[in-house]
């Protein structure tokens, strides 16, 4: 009878053992984060500064034809360009699509860096040119400012538009996603 009641005693420990050292990682994981990251993982992200815009005139309604118009073949739609996608984009989407990026950048006037340099004032800014950011070579070397055209090519998938930069995000495949997140970067004030 001793016997079963060792096993049962030790299986027992041995769990609590295994859970007491999960406890104790998750723990060590945390702090481990918030050293790395000081202020964690929800950096404030400053809200883009709202554009007035006029309402909607409503277009008089126009008058019935007496007998149905012929259907044409639709024609297809015609390509936006890059930068007239941008343009269009939302900025409060934006910075929706924003949020993915705060655990490598601020955006906030004068904040600090983080894995990614602070974005506040990227739109038209020289690339590689944030003060006190430790840039790659290959991002030091493309020395063309980010216009909105560059930063649609680059938001697509930067391992292939700067190769071999630094920045281990993926990229946003829908161009509506990153016309938003465009949108929302002009907001952004000087670094």
């Amino acid at each position: 009878m001793c016997e079963n009641r060792c096993s049962c005693m030790n299986a027992c420990l041995a769990w609590a053992g295994g859970l007491a050292g999960a406890v104790l990682f998750a723990l060590l994981l945390h702090f481990g984060v918030d050293l790395v990251y000081p202020g964690g993982h929800k950096a404030p992200v400053p809200a883009p500064v709202a554009a007035s815009v006029a309402p909607p005139t409503p277009a008089a309604p126009a008058p019935a034809p007496s007998t149905p118009a012929p259907v044409a073949d639709a024609a297809p739609a015609p390509a936006v360009s890059q930068p007239a996608l941008a343009a269009s984009g939302d900025a409060k989407a934006g910075l929706k699509i924003f949020r993915q990026c705060v655990n490598c950048h601020t955006a906030e006037a004068g904040g600090k860096h983080r894995v990614g340099p602070n974005l506040a004032g990227i739109v038209g800014r020289a690339r590689a040119s944030a003060a006190g950011f430790k840039y790659s070579d290959a991002m030091k070397s493309s020395g063309e400012p980010w216009t909105e055209a560059l930063l649609d090519t680059y938001l697509t998938d930067p391992a292939k538009a700067v190769p071999g930069n630094r920045m281990s995000f993926k990229g946003l495949a829908k161009a509506e996603e990153r016309a938003d997140l465009i949108a929302y970067l002009k907001t952004l004030g000087a670094h």
